[in-house]
């Protein structure tokens, strides 16, 4: 008897979850558009992460760049570092494990690395990344947002 009592209540804190009474993020979030490039050059094929600095604000938001643009929803607002990931074919092959493999240079100069700083304020926003090869100047990111 407790199964058929059970079964109900469970169902309902199921449809509960599903319509939006637990799941959605308990902090704010924005959607950014924007592009990346390196060295004036727009990235051709790569990936952008956004990972909250501090606080229980999510996991973070990725996703893919796409001839130098990007489009992504549900960042943390608030201070968060960003993560770039692009490489590209040399045409040359190198061995590992003793078989030959194509041979891909990082295309993110060493300055970006590890990431960089921005704050995200609003629900919507337009922030352009202008990578150097000579990193990042200053404190802040260069030549990012509008």
């Amino acid at each position: 008897m407790s199964r058929l009592v059970a079964s109900p209540l469970l169902l309902l804190l199921l449809l509960g979850c599903l319509t939006g009474g637990c799941g959605g993020p308990g902090f704010p979030t924005a959607t950014l558009d924007g592009k990346v490039t390196v060295d004036g050059e727009p990235i051709p094929e790569g990936t952008i992460s956004f990972t909250p600095i501090s606080g229980n604000r999510g996991g973070g938001a990725p996703t893919t760049i796409a001839g130098g643009k990007y489009h992504v929803e549900g960042v943390p607002q608030g201070k968060v570092r960003v993560f770039f990931n692009a490489t590209i074919a040399t045409g040359n092959t190198v061995l590992q494990f003793d078989k030959p493999v194509p041979e891909y240079a990082n295309l993110i100069p060493a300055g970006y690395q590890s990431g960089i700083e921005i704050d995200i304020q609003g629900n919507k926003m337009e922030y352009d990344f202008h990578l150097t090869a000579k990193g990042p100047a200053g404190n802040g990111p260069p030549g990012a947002g509008k």
